[in-house]
């Protein structure tokens, strides 16, 4: 078992899915933090209102990470970016998905 539950179900991409998956998640609490309605997001975001529920049900595989923060973006908030430093697994390859991160680094984007 993981830290990246997309890499456990095999995922081909599992490190993409999972930042995907958070990015979704910060969106759904920016948007309940502001008290949005869907018809409200899909405006913003150009799009149907329809889609919101599937996108956010797991949804996002046609969406690129650069679309999913440009989200974020529109709605007035603030991305972070924290890249961290992993220790070696045991086949000497490093992997974020195999041990617990021994530092970070901090971006903070506005727009």
């Amino acid at each position: 078992m993981s830290y990246n539950v997309f890499a456990d179900m095999g995922f081909e991409n599992p490190e993409e899915e999972l930042l995907k998956s958070e990015i979704i998640s910060g969106l759904r609490s920016l948007i309940d933090a502001k008290q949005m309605t869907t018809q409200q997001v899909a405006e913003r975001w150009h799009m149907e209102p329809a889609s919101l529920p599937e996108l956010f049900r797991g949804g996002w595989g046609d969406y690129s990470i650069n679309q999913l923060l440009s989200f974020a973006a529109v709605l007035g908030g603030t991305v972070r970016v924290t890249i961290e430093c992993y220790g070696e697994s045991h086949d000497g390859v490093m992997n974020s998905h195999d041990a617990a991160p021994d530092e970070a680094k901090t971006l903070v984007l506005t727009a």
